[in-house]
């Protein structure tokens, strides 16, 4: 492999991604030519083409610490008006 190429998993790491395999499968669904594993190599044009679609993608990189956590609604903090037992189905 020349000194121009990196792997996919160096990419995908670069670009916030846990996993190679969710860079490869992104990578598929282009139709970009590259082989579909982790210690492929890629070359810098297709390498930059891949930053471009990841950057444009709405799933794109992960961005966790961006995201507000989550808000439970009211209605997780509200009381069960009745529980009903799943094996007779009576009331409790």
């Amino acid at each position: 492999m020349s000194a121009n190429k990196m792997r996919v998993h160096e990419l995908a790491k670069e670009l916030g991604l846990e996993k190679a395999k969710d860079l490869i499968e992104r990578i598929q669904e282009w139709g970009l030519d590259v082989k579909p594993s982790p210690a492929a190599g890629v070359d810098e044009e297709t390498a930059e083409e891949i930053r471009r679609r990841m950057n444009a993608s709405p799933a794109g990189p992960p961005s966790g610490a961006d995201q507000p956590a989550p808000t439970p609604s009211p209605a997780a903090y509200a009381a069960p008006s009745a529980v009903v037992s799943a094996t007779t189905g009576r009331r409790r």
